[in-house]
């Protein structure tokens, strides 16, 4: 199997994440419980040239909206960038804490399937609106 994204991965995610076989944790969250310092380099490499002088049009990565679940004994990551006022998705593997993450997503073909594995992934944790409703009815 290539180790490129493809649609039976992203529907796999999709499904274990609805049925909360995989268990999503913000990547601070992660790191604050584990030591990984291959995905801490990876994190300060994808941030080094955001703040640049003079750089423009440079995706920034939105740390505390990108999640990781753990998987035998790797992670699944999946980043979010912010760039010019949207937001695009990158889909990475660490097949264990001391190897180096591999991106999976090198393009924009898998946006939409993404897109709706972020919002999976929101939807099972506890949202604005859901703390909201629980201040409501206590």
């Amino acid at each position: 199997m290539s180790k490129n994204l493809n649609e039976a991965i992203l529907n796999k995610l999709l499904a274990l994440t609805e049925q909360k076989t995989l268990k999503w944790k913000s990547i601070p969250s992660y790191l604050d419980e584990n030591k990984n310092e291959p995905l801490r380099r990876y994190l300060i490499g994808a941030e080094k040239y955001y703040y640049a002088q003079g750089e423009s049009n440079v995706p920034m990565m939105m740390e505390y909206r990108s999640y990781c679940a753990e998987f035998n004994s790797g992670l699944v990551l999946l980043f979010v960038y912010s760039e010019s006022m949207s937001l695009s998705y990158e889909l990475a593997i660490q097949t264990d804490s001391s190897n180096l993450v591999e991106k999976l997503s090198e393009n924009d073909k898998y946006q939409d399937a993404l897109t709706n594995l972020i919002s999976a992934i929101a939807a099972s944790k506890n949202t604005t609106e859901s703390f909201l409703n629980a201040l409501l009815e206590s």
